[in-house]
């Protein structure tokens, strides 16, 4: 009887041209029934990690991991369907000049629909279900026979554990195609790339790049997706279509719903298309929480907890202050004018700087041209950095504001000492328009991260740098 409703339906819908809804609904049956090959789900872990004491169990956060559990499932079921379609498309490329072998895969792309859709599961340009796109792609490339598995748009308040959760699914993911970047960094190397290709005039940039991730990565983790760049804004949708028309799955973590992106920035007007996208492409997900876990109850009621690295107000007491630590962290050391690389080419600057520290004024990174790619190379080459003399700041100042919420994540994810004088304590650091910009949410965040890197687990934990280099001298690499 099952046989019979099962050809009975199939029937139905291909007579109706529903082929690819009927392919979806056995997609998730096997899903429902699949037996897993991986040794434990990211539910699991979580809940290992609460029996072990190092977390507290959180109904919110529970619930956001059974999400990442059936994306486990419906990666690992068609991985290898993904490996022979990112193999056929290795060899399109290297066709891509050749006219009779891009007239035959134009021939077989073109076969009929029954073929199609009960194809052979080796023939990866015998079945598709992927949704519409309207990127064009410029090479005679074979459809995906992949069923579109929907990402992860994970968003909720600062300390809610977002980053935590996202790393978790990562490192649970048992496929070596995935990548997992900050945010920033991610698109700092994409324009680096277009850029690079611009150069050469070679036609469709953007398109080159995005395809070459996709053959080499299928799972994308982005870190605190936070649109504050007109040139990022400009290209996200664009650059995402190439991505997910490659069947590249994202997993994202953000402080904002995908409708507050880039809010009131500027020609948002060209950004809006890209939310739709992001919202057809990825399940979103709200954590809804209210809990901050980035702090102990003691080092949220207390002060007491806090090591003295935001000094305030400016005066003759401060500035002997931040001399004392920068000569204690630097054993003395002063080197003036020390040039470090920031992308080939071009150089930066550092006032002074001694035995992995260094000292700067405001106005040399937050009124200076500088972007990420900036603060990238100061906290690779620096454990701790101390910047003086920040004055308050408004938020209608939107260029200075940006370099500052640049800066301070960084330096956050790459662990650096931040030590800072300024005129105002930090509650009372920025002038605030109320306009509800995406620049007024970030300074929040900004705000919530000085405040933990205030913190003795923060500043006990190894920068980047000082864990490179302590690699280099065990002879890693």
């Amino acid at each position: 009887f099952f046989f019979q409703a099962e050809d009975g339906i199939r029937d139905f819908c291909l007579s109706r041209g529903l082929g690819d809804v009927y392919k979806r609904q056995v997609f998730v049956r096997s899903v429902n029934k699949f037996s897993r090959s991986f040794a434990v789900t990211a539910s699991e872990r979580y809940q290992k990690l609460i029996a072990e004491g190092k977390i507290v169990s959180d109904k919110k956060q529970k619930s956001v991991m059974t999400h990442f559990d059936r994306l486990l499932v419906e990666v690992e079921i068609n991985q290898a369907a993904w490996k022979s379609y990112m193999t056929s498309l290795s060899i399109s490329s290297r066709r891509s000049n050749d006219p009779e072998a891009a007239a035959a895969a134009a021939a077989q792309r073109s076969s009929s629909f029954f073929s199609a859709f009960f194809g052979s599961s080796n023939s990866p340009s015998s079945t598709t279900t992927k949704r519409p796109t309207t990127v064009t792609l410029p090479r005679m490339l074979p459809k995906s026979p992949l069923v579109d598995v929907s990402g992860i748009y994970l968003y909720g308040q600062p300390g809610s554990g977002k980053t935590f959760m996202m790393d978790l699914f990562y490192d649970t993911l048992p496929i070596q195609e995935k990548s997992r970047q900050h945010f920033n960094e991610f698109m700092l190397g994409v324009h680096a790339q277009i850029h690079t290709l611009n150069k050469r005039k070679v036609d469709d940039p953007m398109v080159i790049v995005g395809e070459e991730f996709a053959k080499k990565y299928r799972v994308l983790c982005l870190d605190e997706f936070q649109v504050t760049d007109i040139a990022d804004a400009m290209i996200l949708k664009s650059f995402f279509e190439v991505l997910f028309a490659l069947d590249v799955i994202l997993v994202a973590t953000s402080n904002r719903p995908p409708d507050d992106l880039y809010y009131n920035g500027l020609q948002r007007s060209l950004f809006l298309p890209f939310i739709p996208l992001l919202k057809t492409e990825c399940r979103v997900v709200d954590i809804d929480s209210a809990v901050d876990y980035r702090y102990s109850p003691d080092e949220q009621v207390s002060k007491e907890e806090r090591l003295p690295t935001y000094l305030a107000p400016l005066d003759e007491s401060t500035s002997d202050r931040v001399m004392t630590i920068y000569n204690r962290l630097s054993g003395g050391v002063q080197n003036r004018g020390e040039s470090i690389e920031v992308v080939p080419g071009r150089n930066l600057t550092v006032p002074l700087s001694g035995n992995g520290t260094a000292m700067f004024d405001y106005k040399d990174l937050l009124e200076a041209p500088l972007g990420s790619s900036d603060f990238i190379a100061i906290c690779r080459n620096f454990h701790s950095v101390i910047i003086k003399n920040l004055p308050l700041l408004s938020v209608s100042d939107r260029n200075l504001v940006r370099r500052f919420i640049l800066m301070i994540d960084e330096m956050y994810q790459h662990k650096v000492k931040l030590y800072i004088t300024a005129a105002r304590d930090l509650n009372n650091l920025f002038v605030r328009t109320g306009a509800g910009t995406d620049e007024e949410f970030a300074v929040d965040r900004a705000i919530s991260r000085l405040v933990e890197m205030q913190s003795k687990r923060y500043m006990s934990q190894p920068s980047h740098f000082e864990a490179a280099i302590s690699i280099k001298s065990k002879g890693l690499y």
